[in-house]
């Protein structure tokens, strides 16, 4: 499973399948901190975790 967390946080996972992540409960958190996530995105991840602005 770590291979595939890590595979989550790499810039160079194409939007598509990062978005794909950000459901998958174990992958969720390393997609989240993925740097290639486009901010709009990352707000939602952020509001959906209930973390405030």
């Amino acid at each position: 499973m770590w291979t595939r967390q890590a595979a989550s946080r790499d810039p160079r996972l194409p939007l598509a399948r990062l978005r794909e992540a950000l459901h998958i409960p174990e992958l969720a958190s390393s997609a989240g901190a993925n740097p290639a996530l486009p901010e709009d995105e990352m707000a939602a991840v952020l509001d959906r975790a209930g973390v405030p602005a």
